[in-house]
């Protein structure tokens, strides 16, 4: 029998924020990165629409766009963009975003955290993994 040590939400949750998280389809029905009248919709593009939405940020996240809200908010902000924009939306939660992003580890430690979260995404009672270190092949 392993015993194992659960984290509670005090021993790391100061490293985090909640936030409410917004992804846009890049096609929204029509090419990808376009709107449904056929122009390409890039965050430079929608920066001021998402302000006027009520967003706290906008981003490029591997193509989509990613608007980030208050909790409070997120489906008022979702709704928001999707009549101003044209796109659908592909997804929106609630999230920790972590309040430092540490660079990506070296090879052999990598190995080791993926393999950790691996093991991790095993546990049927888990829900969701974050993290504040960035790795470029795991979503």
């Amino acid at each position: 029998s392993r015993s194992v040590l659960v984290p509670t939400l005090g021993s790391t949750g100061y490293m985090f924020t909640r936030k409410g998280r917004v992804k846009l389809k890049a096609g929204g029905g029509a090419g990808e990165g376009e709107d449904k009248g056929g122009a390409r919709k890039t965050v430079e593009d929608m920066l001021e629409m998402a302000l006027e939405a009520g967003a706290l940020d906008i981003a490029d996240e591997n193509g989509r766009i990613v608007v980030w809200t208050e909790i409070s908010e997120l489906s008022t902000v979702a709704e928001r963009m999707r009549e101003m924009t044209g796109l659908e939306i592909e997804e929106m939660d609630l999230v920790w975003e972590p309040n430092e992003v540490l660079p990506e580890p070296g090879q052999e430690d990598k190995d080791k955290l993926v393999d950790i979260i691996d093991k991790l995404r095993e546990i049927p009672n888990v829900r969701g993994i974050y993290m504040n270190v960035k790795l470029k092949d795991l979503d």
